[in-house]
Parts: structure tokens; sequence; C-alpha cells
């Protein structure tokens, strides 16, 4: 996604991983 003209696939990982990261960090703290 380096060489890509369109911005929008980063956007829509970033925001897939960022969330990813959030249910993570929920499950391991209310575990």
């Amino acid at each position: 996604a380096l060489e890509s003209p369109a911005k929008d696939d980063d956007t829509k990982w970033l925001t897939y991983w960022v969330v990813f990261a959030c249910f993570s960090i929920i499950e391991y703290f209310s575990d």
C-alpha cells in the first residue's frame, strides 16, 4: 500500500488495526 495512489486503503487498514488493538486491550484487562 506504500505505492498505492489511493490513501483510503491505508486509512481503512489503520482503522482496522486500531479497533483490533482496542478490543485486545479490553479483553486483556477484563480477564
